[in-house]
């Protein structure tokens, strides 16, 4: 990159000190002519006006402001013979190819001499060559050139600094982020590239590096204890499916003692059955969820869940009530319905005997709102977000009121986010202490469908 950086710099340096090398010695050139013109113009004047062919003693052209330079004549008759001459040495042979009035360089004794063929008025076939010294313009180009190519230098070397240093001063910012990002690759999710002085957009690179590292960090911290958690989790039945087994084979024993042996070894294995169903799903929300994606009534996803949780909830003595019209939205009816059912047997676990649990279905125009609100031992404000953590059960008098294995909220809410809506807790109303809120987009707007359409 520094190459070429360099490279483009030398070689705009070089066309513009080119370019302007040559358009001032045009400029002196053109300067130097139209004098010698004049001087040559009133030398064929003087000649054709007298009798006696000579060379006048008018001064040379002015080139500079030390004076006029010496002038140099030699006159021709229409034979090309020379009349008259102040050239020093041998004067040159009457030019064929200049006739026509331009400008030409002659030579005198090693001198070179611009000069211009003029016809003689009044003497026909006359010519008259008018010349002088070009050294004033020659030196003047040698010195320009010398100018120019000392502040071409000096200017490469300025722009090669000053490119190094801008190369380096953003390279640098760039390294510290390569050298970060490495770090990061080998498991250092501690490394940071930090704010630092700078340019906005380098600033601004950093502070965005570093809140990826971070969310990075927080993911893998969460996949983390994920994992130690559903080891855990996982663990527990399994010690007791492997103790009941290992006890029951430890001896004989008549037929009911086997039978009450698998029982109880039936019942780990439910709940291991039911850990992995939840560790699935969780896995499952949100991978190709479009793919299976519909509008769908959502009063009959919520009949159909009251329904399966009727059994459930008469053994705990709770009544689930639904309050509201359901409309229309798109999704999977299979994880909405799995949503509100984890969200009404957390609400069923936690009521007391001969309670009851609401159902509210309110249409926000946009969107759907389901509430869940029972009479439970409620939810610490302090909880309110811990608890849809995986493997949390809120506080220690929450957790005694059911089992559980900590997934169903985190599941609920996973469902909500990958259907665009969210899932909280709020503060709801007497004689309620707890209220879950799920909002839904509604999509009878956008499918040319309304709400009697529920």
């Amino acid at each position: 990159m520094l190459a070429i950086v360099i490279g483009v710099t030398s070689i705009t340096l070089t066309g513009a000190f080119a370019l302007v090398s040559v358009a001032m010695y045009e400029v002196q050139l053109a300067a130097f002519e139209d004098s010698l013109r004049l001087v040559a113009d009133a030398e064929a004047e003087w000649i054709g006006a007298r009798d006696e062919v000579a060379v006048s003693d008018l001064p040379g052209p002015v080139a500079n402001d030390v004076g006029p330079l010496a002038k140099f004549a030699v006159v021709y008759d229409g034979d090309g013979r020379v009349l008259a001459s102040t050239f020093l040495g041998p004067a040159p042979v009457r030019p064929t190819e200049t006739e026509d009035g331009g400008f030409f360089d002659v030579w005198d004794q090693g001198e070179r001499l611009r000069g211009l063929l003029l016809p003689v008025a009044g003497r026909p076939g006359f010519a008259v060559l008018v010349a002088a010294p070009r050294t004033d313009i020659d030196g003047d180009r040698r010195l320009l050139g010398q100018a120019m190519l000392g502040a071409f230098v000096v200017a490469l070397v300025s722009a090669t600094v000053m490119s190094i240093w801008i190369v380096r001063r953003v390279t640098r910012r760039q390294a510290r982020i390569a050298t970060v990002a490495r770090r990061v690759a080998a498991g250092d999710l501690a490394a940071r590239i930090g704010a630092h002085a700078g340019a906005p957009e380098e600033v601004q690179l950093a502070r965005d590096v570093d809140g990826m590292i971070d969310r990075l960090e927080r993911l893998v911290t969460s996949q983390r204890r994920f994992i130690a958690h559903a080891a855990h989790e996982l663990r527990s039945p399994l010690t007791t499916l492997y103790g009941e087994i290992s006890h029951a084979l430890r001896r004989p024993r008549d037929a009911e003692g086997y039978r009450e042996a698998i029982a109880s070894a039936l019942v780990s294995a439910r709940e291991l059955r039911d850990l992995a169903e939840d560790l699935l799903t969780l896995v499952r929300i949100g991978v190709d969820r479009r793919k299976d994606s519909e509008v769908f009534p959502l009063e009959r996803c919520v009949a159909a869940v009251v329904a399966q949780l009727s059994g459930v909830a008469e053994a705990a003595g709770v009544k689930i009530e639904t309050v509201g019209r359901a409309h229309p939205v798109r999704g999977r009816e299979r994880d909405i319905g799995r949503m509100l059912r984890n969200l009404l047997e957390n609400a069923v676990r936690y009521s007391p005997a001969g309670g009851r649990i609401e159902l509210r279905v309110v249409d926000r125009g946009a969107a759907v709102t389901l509430e869940v609100l029972d009479a439970g031992p409620g939810v610490d404000p302090a909880d309110r977000e811990r608890i849809f953590e995986p493997f949390q059960r809120g506080t220690e008098r929450a957790a005694a009121a059911g089992s559980g294995c900590g997934l169903g909220l985190t599941i609920a809410r996973e469902i909500a986010a990958a259907h665009g809506g969210t899932l909280e807790i709020v503060d709801p109303e007497p004689p309620w202490s707890a209220c879950f809120r799920a909002t839904l987009k509604g999509s009878w707007q956008d499918e040319g469908v309304g709400p009697e359409a529920a």
